[in-house]
């Protein structure tokens, strides 16, 4: 019975991981975001500036940062909600 479930469990793993891999990368380029500088002013005082980019709205919220390769110093994003959650 173990082995079955440890088969079907990397039969779906593979089936995921390969499920990105055939979506073009045009298709999972991030979406242009609105993008402010914000200054955030720490415990010490002191200014921090963040290039933050606004997720607004669910389909920007649920993609967040997924499919970046990395995100610069200084760099973030802000998820806007209409209601605290």
């Amino acid at each position: 019975m173990k082995t079955k479930i440890v088969t079907f469990r990397f039969f779906i793993t593979a089936l995921l991981s390969g499920f990105t891999a055939c979506v073009p990368a045009e298709e999972r380029a991030q979406p242009k975001l609105e993008v402010k500088t914000i200054v955030i002013v720490n415990e010490a005082g002191k200014n921090v500036t963040v290039n933050a980019e606004f997720a607004r709205v669910p389909a920007e919220q649920s993609m967040g940062l997924m499919f970046r390769k990395r995100l610069e110093d200084g760099d973030g994003m802000l998820f806007i909600y209409e209601r605290d959650q």
